[in-house]
């Protein structure tokens, strides 16, 4: 196994690629710049304290309590009760890599040194992720407004010694793996808690590993739709970067580039006499670009976010500023926007899979069966891509239409951006599943025809990857666990 490099922490540097790769367990590192810049950002907020002046969140309660004034000697209970007030998230709990990125988050949104918490906390935040001990949260319960709030509580709850936690495997007390590893349990500072709990980390975490899932499954359909190109012998038209250049969108620009590549010694489509395919294929660039132009938009709201300080209030130079970084809204609107580019994608899988099926475009058997009858070939990958394409299409209604009014009305707009990051994380893994049925449909049916040996070589090595996993089918049977390799790897990449 190959070691990760150590990832730095800086404030600016980190992307949704190293953002990934901590939570699939890279090693960081907080810079001296870093470091110097979180000392200077709490030293900021003790004088202001000490010169009298009101914080919210610090020397007043938050929300509906904004009116409530926090004496000196309550602050570290009030950090600890909000810690322990908010830590309420239910439902199934997010993966280990989601929770490794969203603490990675938080460290990244600190060091940029306007959120005046503690170095100690900071400190004891960054062992807990050197020493793989991720804090089990929980999945429901954030409305993208204020942060993160109740996950990103559950998150940081193991800093104090309660909680629980993911160590050396098991699932156990954050008191006995702080423990074990000689990690003190933090005495939080008068900002602490706040500035754990106030920030879009957790969403973004799940988005930016729902982003790169869906660039992976964007790969697998670009090259589903090559090898239908292929077997189509469809004319390569379409493709001509003319169209581009008339209509400039920039999405349909790298589709059809990265088309005419993969079938550039396609003889077979070169050669063909067909005036016009099917959508499917003729508009492929189309289609595939407008695909490209929204993952980018996601691509980009991540990445920004990445590198953004989400809490509230901040401390600048000698100024408490309160207002609404903490809002998922433009992370919402990116996420939805993409879950809704799923469909397209799955939609065309399940186009290519329709006419596979069908001997008036094929040539072939029906269903791709070798005994027509006796036999059922791939006729149910058909019914299969259909019912997860009706739940990619329920995925797609955009959670970033509802609002909640919390707080006693305090509070009166959320963006939901979780639930965008949760379905679209979903919507991609099931478009997986349909691109391998895609896929496994498409070598089948070359191989029926004799045509595989005669691929391009860059389609020859993906047709290798494919039937290295799924050896060609001698006769009906469950092709289930095939499917779910497949798919298991385009989601890897």
């Amino acid at each position: 196994m190959m070691l990760m490099e150590t990832i730095k922490i800086d404030g600016k540097s980190l992307n949704i690629e190293g953002l990934c790769a901590i939570g699939e367990g890279a090693d960081v590192e907080m810079t001296p710049e870093a470091w110097q810049q979180i000392v200077s950002s709490h030293t900021r907020l003790l004088s202001l304290i000490e010169s009298g002046a009101q914080i919210y969140g610090v020397t007043t309660g938050v929300g509906r309590f904004v009116s409530v004034k926090v004496s000196r000697s309550e602050m570290e209970s009030f950090q600890l009760n909000l810690l322990r007030s908010h830590a309420v998230a239910v439902g199934e709990p997010l993966s280990k890599e989601t929770v490794r990125a969203a603490m990675a988050l938080r460290l990244n949104c600190f060091a940029k040194g306007a959120s005046a918490v503690s170095p100690n906390a900071v400190k004891a935040l960054l062992s807990l992720l050197k020493k793989n001990i991720t804090p089990v949260v929980r999945s429901r319960g954030s409305l993208g407004a204020s942060g993160d709030l109740a996950l990103l509580a559950q998150m940081a709850l193991p800093l104090v010694g309660e909680g629980t936690v993911y160590y050396k495997e098991k699932e156990v007390l954050a008191e006995e793996a702080l423990r074990k590893e000689h990690i003190a349990p933090v005495c939080l500072g008068p900002k602490d808690a706040l500035s754990f709990i106030n920030g879009t980390s957790m969403l973004t975490a799940e988005g930016a590993f729902a982003v790169m899932e869906m660039s992976r499954l964007f790969d697998a359909v670009i090259n589903a739709t090559a090898f239908m190109f292929f077997f189509c012998g469809s004319p390569l038209t379409p493709l001509n970067e003319i169209f581009a250049n008339l209509r400039p969108h920039k999405g349909h620009k790298e589709v059809a580039e990265r088309l005419r590549k993969s079938l550039d010694k396609a003889q077979r489509c070169k050669s063909s006499h067909k005036i016009q395919d099917a959508y499917s294929l003729r508009c492929a660039p189309q289609i595939l670009g407008a695909v490209f132009d929204a993952l980018s938009c996601a691509r980009e709201s991540i990445n920004t976010e990445i590198s953004s300080v989400s809490d509230n209030p901040l401390v600048v130079n000698d100024t408490v500023l309160s207002g609404g970084n903490f809002h998922g809204e433009p992370l919402a609107l990116a996420l939805d926007y993409a879950a809704i580019a799923v469909v397209q994608l799955a939609s065309l899988c399940e186009r290519h899979i329709a006419r596979l099926m069908n001997p008036d475009v094929t040539g072939l058997n029906p269903f791709l069966a070798k005994k027509p009858g006796v036999e059922s070939g791939l006729m149910l990958a058909h019914y299969v891509a259909n019912s997860l394409l009706n739940e990619i299409r329920l995925l797609a209604i955009p959670a970033s239409i509802d609002r909640a009014v919390v707080s006693l009305e305090q509070e009166d707009n959320a963006s939901f951006g979780m639930m965008s990051a949760l379905k679209l994380r979903r919507s991609v893994s099931l478009g997986a599943k349909i691109s391998a049925l895609a896929l496994l449909c498409l070598v089948e049916a070359l191989d029926m025809a004799s045509l595989s040996s005669s691929l391009p070589q860059a389609l020859f090595e993906e047709y290798r990857k494919i039937r290295s996993v799924a050896p060609p089918l001698k006769t009906d049977c469950s092709f289930s666990d095939t499917v779910e390799t497949i798919a298991s790897r385009i989601i890897k990449g």
